[in-house]
């Protein structure tokens, strides 16, 4: 059933609301690009070593946004960086788990338990309002803009609350990202590999199964603590 779209449905407000925090958008996808349109935005400074960021990808259809969001630290970003050919070069690391800007994300949407998890989700019976108060209140405040240093960026990533669940992301560029933020923070190589590896259990497909999952985690562990990661 179409529901009809007033002024305060606009989706638009979406990204008023960032602009209006001070959010620079760095990223969007080109008019020639055939998948849906994509907005990344950069919050205000997090601080010398953090980014936070906020990605807005278009639903026509429901003439919304999908909002995920995410937040690095610069010195595992340089890392991944540096380690990119390599990583690019095996066949245990998806292609897609890599790229620019490097942030691994998470739904906003699901966070603040919307049913269609884009916001505006009209059949949420929040007013676009209150799930935009929401979002900066939930989303933005705590997880985007709060975060200060590599350890914040690693707590977020070792979570598993929704909507955090490793299940629901994406695992393996997840993993390069905690693994070069550990590496950034100098934890011992056996640690963060044992701590990977213990994520399978909560995997599904592929991943889940045989050794795709140790082998991705041992390959990637291998990349950044090698001379690569020396260098940093």
């Amino acid at each position: 059933m179409m529901c009809t779209m007033n002024r305060e449905d606009d989706p638009e407000q979406v990204r008023h609301l960032l602009d209006q925090r001070g959010y620079k958008r760095v990223f969007w996808s080109r008019p020639d690009y055939k998948g849906p349109e994509v907005l990344c935005y950069k919050a205000p400074a997090n601080g010398p070593d953090v980014d936070g960021y906020v990605f807005l990808e278009k639903k026509p259809e429901q003439n919304a946004y999908d909002v995920t969001f995410g937040v690095t630290c610069k010195m595992a970003v340089e890392l991944l960086e540096a380690a990119e050919p390599a990583l690019r070069a095996s066949t245990v690391i998806p292609a897609h788990s890599l790229g620019t800007p490097y942030v691994a994300l998470f739904s906003a949407g699901r966070l603040l338990r919307c049913a269609l998890i884009n916001i505006p989700d009209r059949t949420d019976p929040r007013s676009l309002r209150q799930l935009l108060d929401e979002l900066v209140e939930l989303v933005l405040q705590p997880f985007v803009e709060g975060p200060k240093s590599c350890s914040d960026v690693l707590s977020s990533l070792r979570r598993d609350d929704l909507p955090f669940e490793w299940i629901v992301t994406n695992p393996v560029k997840r993993a390069l990202h905690l693994a070069a933020t550990a590496r950034a923070l100098g934890i011992d190589r056996q640690q963060v590999e044992r701590e990977l590896l213990a994520v399978k259990g909560r995997l599904r497909g592929d991943l889940s199964r045989e050794q795709v999952w140790d082998n991705a985690v041992r390959f990637i562990v291998s990349i950044l603590w090698s001379r690569v990661g020396a260098r940093h």
